[in-house]
């Protein structure tokens, strides 16, 4: 009896402890680094870049002739707000023509290349505690403010 209790007790502080685990979440998209591979500046242009690796996250983000790949990382943790834990970008600048003229490729240790806004929008209505969230849920109904 005693024995079955402890293992109760362990396997319930397990669950426990997992669920204050990170987790990961990508957004953005990066093509395959062989897809980018057989671009060449000078002959590819803007369609062709587009056929080839996908529409961009971003076009002329900061200049007017550019296509801009991003890619990132997040760790949220149980509490803890999200940090940003990898990011990759890929910058294909054209000249006026439209022909690929360059390809960069920055990541997170190359500093806030570009500026990645994380606003979040609130909802209407008033901001509910954690304990008022969870006894409306009991009842059916959220508790009168």
């Amino acid at each position: 009896m005693k024995r079955s209790r402890t293992i109760i007790g362990a396997a319930a502080l397990l669950i426990m402890l997992s669920a204050c685990s990170s987790q990961y979440r990508a957004h953005g998209y990066m093509p395959p680094k062989e897809y980018v591979d057989d671009l060449v500046v000078g002959v590819d242009t803007r369609g062709s870049v587009a056929e080839s690796l996908g529409a961009p996250s971003s076009g002329g983000l900061m200049r007017e002739n550019a296509y801009f790949y991003v890619r990132s990382q997040m760790r949220q943790g149980a509490l803890a707000r999200p940090t940003e834990v990898d990011r990759e970008v890929l910058v294909l600048s054209f000249n006026k023509q439209g022909v690929l003229s360059n390809i960069e490729r920055f990541g997170l240790q190359d500093g806030n290349v570009i500026s990645l806004e994380h606003r979040v929008t609130k909802a209407a209505g008033p901001e509910l505690s954690l304990i008022r969230q969870i006894i409306g849920s009991v009842g059916g109904s959220a508790p009168s403010l």
